[in-house]
């Protein structure tokens, strides 16, 4: 028996900024982003986004500017670096995501007695969005209406039937884009299954795992098993969300519980106290409201004041569990027994206010995102940062254990900039990370030698971390700024040939010079293990990975054996794999991420004798790297065997 039917699953990601960047934790890459401009304001005209309670307006984010081009270029950027869906039972889909153009408020354009044919402006916007983003052409659903990618629809309209036929006239148009299908051939139980869970989940948004364990065996003939496998496809493949990890187990048949708290968490950054704050949450104290609003802190107690948004086993509790697993909050040390957590959504948007104090006498290291090339022959363009990642990044820095960091007490706290105090070798030194959208800035207050380079490699593989929670490709790189200042200009270094030359310029002398250690102080001359002590044989981790990463560049390390060579230091094949397709045609990123999950123990890598130097040697060897293994014995254990000899000769001469 065979059923065809075609499903639609659709998230409102809500008219809030703040929240639009969280909501890439929740979702797989959609396959089709629906980007929604009002068409009644020109393309570049500025506006606030509103946040609307009892009548009343107040700007979400305090005075930033948005314009229609910046939202269309924000969402088609990050569509563009998304990840196909892995999934099985897939008979065809794109190779890509892509987006739909929504114009609304077409009817106000209508009532304008003193403007022009509404559709001229429509096709002139839409050649001026197209202008500026021609390479992200094949991610656009093109000719949706009148040879224009824009599909402007009335929104003033009244009359709840004209409403209705709007409505089914957008999703008509919607379901032929066959560019953007997913096509699966899913077993039928799994199908049924899936309605089985909207049906039991319609009236509180969640299941519990066992009743949906108790419920298949009667009448699925499903045993837990099979439960476990369809939740998980179910979870990748739709807007159904399932986290094993999180006790009590629950299937949420949408984002749309979840997202009801995070809306009440960050509209209580919006609005005024005492009115309506608490009329969002009865019995609010203003001080928990401002520590909220200044500070981006919360406790659980504020969760529980909340009425109608949590319910059965989707507790404050449950929530707050949730949102740690996602990397979403972060528990903040203290020495009270009442846990306070830091969301760094709820900050206001950053305003410039320490650009005049970043350090300067050390360039900033700049991440940028390049739309990566169908062939290799073909130049990468620039797309904006992903939406999504930066909160990720800023948790992660705050929970990694590698080096201590701490908000400073006079921080000035923003959910897009962060400045960190960092300890390297006990020396306390000033993180500064900026996200200007076009690009990530990374600054950093303290000595130059050796500890640059630590410190790229703990925000690269932090990065890293967080593209793959929001499904992201990384195909970022390091850039330094233009030496020349010029705007959207960015010299992307070549971290094996240490060049860095300037994309927009046609001369080799606006490229970064060799020589400036301002610059090339990020990435280190020379290996420093006898300065890192790591002279023994002893555990390594991801503080070491410069130092192994430089030992294996000095020793002519071959990077087209990066397999074999994982395979040598305990990597599974299929980690390789991923590796692989995480860096196409980029063996020095696959080597680097070798690195770092060996540093990491993962896998095999204890079973190997753990991250030591004496397991890296084996593994170079055995991968017939031998002058390299040699090379990095002579650095390394060799050199202490030498010094313990001559502390002995020594010793003999003094008897």
């Amino acid at each position: 028996m065979q059923l065809s039917e075609k499903w639609v699953y659709i998230v409102d990601s809500g008219g809030q900024p703040a929240y639009q960047e969280l909501l890439p934790v929740f979702i797989r890459a959609a396959s089709l982003n629906i980007i929604t401009l009002d068409i009644s304001k020109g393309i570049d005209e500025e506006f606030e986004f509103m946040y609307r309670i009892n009548g009343r307006e107040f700007p979400c984010d305090g005075g930033v500017k948005y314009t229609n081009r910046k939202i269309f270029n924000s969402v088609v950027s990050s569509a563009s670096v998304q990840k196909p869906i892995n999934i099985p039972f897939v008979k065809h889909q794109s190779k890509h995501s892509m987006s739909f153009v929504l114009g609304t408020h077409y009817d106000v354009m209508f009532e304008r007695a003193d403007k022009n044919d509404p559709m001229e402006e429509v096709k002139e916007m839409n050649s001026n969005l197209m202008s500026a983003v021609p390479h992200l052409r094949k991610h656009i659903i093109t000719n949706v209406h009148k040879n224009s990618i824009i599909y402007p629809v009335n929104t003033m309209e009244e009359d709840s039937d004209k409403r209705k036929k709007i409505s089914e006239e957008i999703l008509e148009k919607m379901s032929k884009c066959t560019e953007v299908t997913i096509e699966i051939e899913l077993p039928m139980r799994c199908f049924v299954f899936e309605l089985y869970l909207e049906e039991k989940a319609q009236s509180k948004g969640f299941v519990t795992k066992t009743e949906a364990i108790k419920d298949c065996k009667r009448y699925l003939y499903m045993n837990e098993h099979d439960v476990e496998i369809a939740l998980t496809f179910l979870h990748n493949s739709t807007i159904i969300l399932y986290y094993p990890e999180i006790q009590p187990q629950l299937v949420f048949i949408g984002p749309q519980k979840i997202i009801d708290v995070l809306s009440h968490l960050l509209a209580l950054t919006y609005v005024s106290y005492p009115i309506p704050a608490t009329k969002l949450v009865p019995n609010l104290l203003q001080d928990e409201q401002t520590r909220l609003k200044e500070k981006g802190c919360f406790k659980k107690a504020l969760l529980e004041k909340f009425c109608g948004v949590f319910s059965n086993d989707f507790t404050p509790d449950y929530f707050i569990n949730l949102l740690q697993h996602l990397h979403i909050i972060t528990e903040l040390k203290s020495q009270s027994q009442d846990s306070s957590y830091f969301l760094p959504a709820a900050l206001p948007a950053y305003n410039n206010e320490y650009d005049n104090d970043l350090p300067k006498s050390i360039k900033p290291l700049y991440y940028v995102w390049l739309e990566m090339a169908e062939d290799e022959w073909e130049s990468k363009n620039f797309v904006l940062v992903p939406q999504g990642i930066f909160p990720l990044i800023y948790v992660y820095l705050l929970e990694q254990t590698k080096y201590k960091v701490q908000l400073p007490q006079q921080h000035c706290k923003y959910r897009d900039a962060v400045s960190l105090w960092i300890w390297i070798k006990g020396k306390r030194c000033t993180l500064y990370i900026i996200n200007r959208y076009e690009h990530i800035e990374v600054y950093f207050n303290g000595p130059k030698n050796c500890y640059c380079p630590q410190v790229r490699e703990l925000i690269t593989t932090i990065i890293n971390k967080s593209s793959d929670a929001i499904n992201a490709k990384r195909n970022h790189a390091i850039a330094f700024p233009c030496p020349n200042g010029k705007e959207h200009c960015y010299c992307i270094v070549d971290e094996e040939n240490k060049v860095a030359d300037c994309l927009l310029w046609h001369s080799n002398e606006n490229d970064v010079s060799e020589n400036d250690e301002t610059y090339w102080c990020w990435f280190g001359l020379e290996s420093d293990s006898s300065s890192a002590g790591i002279k023994e044989d002893v555990l390594l981790n991801t503080t070491h990975l410069h130092d192994v990463r430089m030992l294996l560049k000095e020793g002519k390390f071959s990077n087209s054996e990066c397999t074999n060579f994982g395979l040598g230091l305990g990597l599974y094949n299929d980690t390789l794999k991923t590796i692989e397709m995480d860096y196409p045609r980029d063996t020095n990123g696959c080597v680097r991420e070798c690195l770092v999950k060996w540093l990491e123990n993962a896998d095999d890598v204890n079973d190997k004798g753990g991250a030591k130097w004496s397991t890296l040697i084996k593994a170079l060897e055995e991968c017939d790297q031998n002058s390299t293994a040699d090379y990095i014995r002579n650095k390394t254990l060799k050199r202490k065997a030498d010094e313990e000899l001559c502390t002995t000769s020594k010793s003999s001469k003094v008897d």
